[in-house]
């Protein structure tokens, strides 16, 4: 007998001035709800060459803000106890792997972080597991990207009985007196995410809720040992004093499948990576920067683009990556159209163009399809973005 339980969504969206959660359960009687949460706190002290702030309660130690003893990550977005693994993609966004390899991710495209399977902590009876999975979403902003989404799916296992959960942060800003406005349009006769201290379900014990003093969405489910946290940026600013991001805190005996939690799959890799992985992935690809061996992968593993505004180009530059007979030759020449910030900002304030439709017709160019308008365009970024070329020269017809 099938003794599955209902699949259950929660989705909460966060905008620049408010955030919407929803939670749509078929055939339970549900009531509508409005909530306000506003949130400003200022973290702990100013620390970062930069003036970055630390967590609350991290010392700043020679202008860097060091998590505690016994402790490891990093103290602007977070700290996690020594054994377990953490990966973080912030700032701009910089990606530190499980691994601790460091790479840039330079695409607005959703790409999967991590999916791992963990023991269930508290279960009854055997076989009784957690499978997470998360995703992001970047957004460009004055030339650098930044998380602008992060979509988490969390499923637990026992004994035939199977519960979905999903929590989706799809839009996330602050205003520019620096106060978190919170708009929470609820459909659900259960807890609301950050209004609620936990929600039990089904022996699972979630907390969705919110850090006010560091500006934090959270989601801290004990039973699986895990925790998320995201912290939207200020689109009024190049630096904030909060660096935004994803941090995801998974326990050490967690389990990463091939061809789904490790790299290149998902690019949080896994805890047995070491610190070369993205360079050794870039060289094995022939790529000149190790940064292009995450775009080489994201245009590769083809993640769904829901809930992504730039759905439709992500779609089409990886659409025309997978028709490439030379992905190599032709990453190389186009790549730098995406990870140079220099030019990347030319290509929005001089231009009006989007630097992956430049990289879409850059690709067409040397793939012999390229229209008129995409050959003038290339020519343009070249002599007025000063671009390097690295491939061939480009000859408009």
């Amino acid at each position: 007998m099938d003794r599955r339980l209902p699949f259950h969504v929660v989705v909460l969206v966060l905008c620049t001035n408010s955030v919407t959660a929803f939670f749509p359960l078929p055939s339970i009687t549900t009531t509508d709800s409005t909530h306000d949460n506003n949130t400003g706190g200022v973290s702990g002290e100013s620390c970062t060459k930069i003036g970055r702030r630390c967590l609350t309660g991290i010392d700043c130690l020679d202008k860097e803000c060091v998590c505690p003893p016994g402790q490891k990550g990093n103290g602007e977005i977070e700290c996690v106890d020594n054994e377990n693994l953490l990966c973080t993609v912030s700032a701009d966004p910089h990606l530190h792997s499980y691994g601790l390899s460091r790479t840039d991710v330079d695409l607005p495209c959703r790409y999967r972080l991590t999916r791992y399977v963990t023991e269930h902590r508290t279960a009854a009876t055997p076989h009784s597991f957690c499978s997470v999975e998360v995703y992001a979403i970047n957004e460009l902003n004055m030339g650098q990207y930044y998380v602008r989404s992060v979509s988490i799916s969390l499923g637990v296992t026992d004994s035939g009985q199977q519960v979905h959960h999903q929590f989706e942060v799809r839009k996330f800003g602050v205003s520019e007196d620096q106060i978190f406005k919170f708009l929470s349009n609820v459909t659900k006769t259960q807890a609301l995410w950050g209004f609620a201290q936990h929600e039990n379900v089904n022996g699972v014990d979630v907390y969705p809720t919110f850090d006010e003093e560091n500006n934090f969405a959270v989601l801290w489910v004990p039973e699986c040992a895990t925790r998320i946290k995201y912290r939207g940026y200020d689109r009024s600013q190049h630096r904030q004093h909060q660096v935004p991001g994803i941090s995801i805190m998974a326990p050490p005996d967690s389990k990463f499948l091939p061809t789904y939690g490790n790299y290149p799959h998902s690019l949080c890799g896994t805890s047995t990576d070491n610190e070369t992985l993205y360079a050794v992935r870039a060289t094995e690809l022939g790529l000149f920067n190790k940064n292009l061996g995450v775009i080489y992968d994201i245009l590769t593993e083809k993640a769904p683009q829901s809930d992504n505004p730039a759905r439709q180009n992500c779609e089409t530059a990886m659409d025309t990556f997978e028709t490439s007979a030379n992905k190599t030759r032709d990453l190389n020449a186009c790549g730098d159209i995406l990870i140079r910030r220099k030019v990347r900002k030319c290509t929005v304030d001089d231009k009006g163009v989007q630097p992956i439709e430049a990289f879409i017709s850059c690709l067409k160019y040397m793939q012999f399809t390229a229209s008129t308008s995409d050959c003038s365009l290339l020519v343009a970024l070249i002599n007025d973005c000063d671009k390097q070329w690295i491939g061939s020269p480009v000859v408009c017809p």
